[in-house]
């Protein structure tokens, strides 16, 4: 078992174990004691697998338990299931003290996390990730949001979980293509932390290293949200590849995975740079090598002007700019403010 502690306003421990599934119960009796109601929300893909195993675990350890299953993918995280939570959670006269349990990837986790941000002003929140992205990026740190039809997470808070329980026995259950939306996160901390991570990423031994990937990566995260848990500084840089990520997501209609947009971001921000000189031809090559070595489809279906349309939307335009992400070489990524009209030419390497 490996815990890493995420040191945020209210601090918290994420545990990475093989078959921790079976024991959430187990595991959050080290952060809530007393026996409270906890509402287990998760999809209909991730229900059939371990439902069953995190309810028979919460009851054993004397919680009591209730469930709510929603539909899969990531129009799941609207302001209609929003809606639909806080009403269930309302019907079931849940309280403060009581607790809203994300069981599945980023969509049910954003979701739940908003609900349990804004019910009653907040109330307890535990992650129980089940995707490799959920592991390494969006159960830690506290960003909670729903999507609406102008753009991807435009309506959210900052709320930590209370408890993190990711098992890597899960990864078995993915399918290929969401296994690699993670393998796309991992790349992104390949890039902003080089070291170990890159070297695992970019040798291909994802499976042989599994288990200190993810703690690696969640390492890098909880250091960042640490220094800058709402996101004026530093924890931007894990933005980095996704400002092109999310307005490829919304022109597909959500319909294009996350972390895989993330991987053409990121690939697209690398060769923008290279062309204009500002990283060097080697790190253009390790970060393109290491996205080949997972067969990355890297082909945007959409053009330049269209994707920088959306970032008028982006939650980190600031005055007709946004605050972009470059690289300056593996392991050394800043942030740059730059205008919007400025990055149509950039994008397009012209």
């Amino acid at each position: 078992m490996k815990e890493v502690k995420v040191l945020a306003s209210t601090p918290y421990s994420v545990y990475i174990e093989n078959n921790s599934i079976e024991k959430v119960g187990d595991y959050l009796q080290t952060a809530i004691k007393k026996p409270i109601k906890v509402l287990v929300v998760t999809d209909e893909n991730v229900s059939a697998l371990y439902l069953k195993k995190v309810v028979e675990s919460l009851q054993k350890s004397g919680y009591k338990t209730f469930t709510c299953i929603l539909k899969a993918g990531e129009g799941t995280k609207s302001m209609e299931n929003f809606s639909k939570l806080c009403s269930v959670s309302a019907s079931l006269n849940l309280t403060r003290d009581d607790a809203l349990l994300a069981l599945g990837g980023g969509v049910i986790g954003d979701l739940v996390g908003f609900t349990a941000s804004c019910y009653m002003r907040g109330i307890k929140f535990i992650q129980v990730p089940t995707t490799l992205l959920a592991a390494i990026d969006s159960s830690v740190g506290g960003k909670t949001a729903i999507n609406i039809e102008e753009g991807k997470n435009l309506i959210g808070s900052f709320w930590q979980p209370c408890l993190v329980v990711y098992d890597p026995e899960t990864r078995k259950t993915l399918p290929k293509e969401q296994f690699l939306c993670g393998v796309g996160e991992a790349v992104k901390y390949a890039v902003l932390a080089g070291g170990r991570i890159y070297d695992i990423l970019s040798s291909g031994k994802i499976d042989e290293n599994f288990e200190e990937l993810v703690e690696l990566c969640v390492i890098e995260k909880a250091k960042i949200v640490h220094q800058d848990e709402k996101e004026h500084g530093v924890r931007k840089l894990l933005n980095l590849g996704h400002t092109v990520g999310h307005a490829i997501e919304k022109l597909s209609n959500f319909t294009a995975l996350h972390g895989l947009c993330v991987a053409k971001g990121l690939y697209l921000l690398a060769k923008a740079q290279r062309f204009e000189g500002s990283i060097s031809e080697d790190c253009f090559n390790k970060i393109e090598k290491m996205l080949n070595t997972y067969a990355f489809d890297l082909e945007i279906p959409y053009s330049v002007e269209d994707i920088v349309k959306e970032f008028v939307y982006d939650k980190k335009s600031v005055d007709g700019g946004v605050s972009l992400v470059k690289i300056k070489d593996i392991g050394d990524c800043f942030v740059e403010n730059t205008a919007i009209d400025c990055l149509g030419e950039f994008l397009s390497c012209k």
